[in-house]
């Protein structure tokens, strides 16, 4: 090759050379900054609900934004637990069945997860807990005891009053974070239907008149659902009352 191909074929180097480098920094920039698990974290042991930033299925590792720290096990050395709330952090370890379970958290999505501090900047699993939530949803172990809190609507019929968090118009599903009980019907067996205040539940089933209701209707909107319980985790819509709280 002559020194003029030579010459010509430099600026395309240095052109490439460029642009992988943009490219690596771009890339930099965009990953997660992570955070070492904080002083008063150190040695947890408890479950904690977070927000997943990245993930790698393979290794079993993720990124995680701490929302909050729920329960302390008999383990716990941590002085301080709650500092790790806010925080981005890693976390490393999810392996066996635990990994399907990773494989439908998105980013993006909320979860609860069991974790450990054993040493060094990253947290482990701690080999339980790992489970997708709701928006607004909590972790069963916070809730005092309970073996399963959904089931404070379990048998429900009725009209409930809360916000919408999410709608499918296409599928004809809402979800709704209960507020309060405003009516039960005489088959009704949710008898502690109350305390169901806080949790989001999925109403599946609108349709006919009632989608262009939801059409309408607009994600934090108070509304009255009437719903049925009839199995599952989700709840049925009736085809008789859904509008705009008062």
């Amino acid at each position: 090759m002559n020194r003029a191909s030579l010459l010509s074929i430099k600026p395309l180097v240095v052109a490439f050379a460029v642009t992988v480098s943009l490219t690596a920094t771009a890339a930099e920039q965009q990953r997660p900054k992570v955070e070492p698990v904080p002083e008063g974290m150190r040695g947890v042991s408890g479950l904690i609900s977070a927000r997943l930033i990245d993930k790698d299925n393979e290794r079993g590792d993720i990124v995680m934004k701490v929302e909050k720290v729920h329960r302390l096990w008999r383990g716990n050395k941590a002085k301080n637990a709650k500092a790790g709330e806010g925080k981005t952090l890693k976390l490393t370890g999810i392996a066996g069945k635990a990994l399907d379970q990773l494989l439908v958290i998105k980013k993006g999505d909320r979860f609860s997860i069991e974790i450990k501090h054993v040493g060094g900047p990253n947290l482990r699993y701690l080999g339980e807990g790992l489970k997708r939530l709701n928006e607004g949803e909590m972790p069963v172990e916070a809730l005092g005891g309970v073996a399963n809190p959904r089931k404070f609507m379990h048998g429900f019929r009725g009209i409930f009053v809360g916000v919408m968090t999410k709608k499918d118009v296409e599928k004809g599903t809402l979800s709704v974070k209960i507020e309060s009980i405003k009516r039960t019907w005489k088959q009704n067996k949710a008898k502690q239907a109350a305390k169901a205040k806080g949790q989001v539940w999925e109403v599946r089933g609108v349709s006919g008149k009632w989608l262009d209701v939801l059409i309408e209707a607009k994600v934090g909107d108070r509304l009255e659902v009437e719903a049925f319980h009839n199995a599952g985790d989700k709840l049925d819509f009736v085809g008789e009352w859904l509008k705009k709280a008062e």
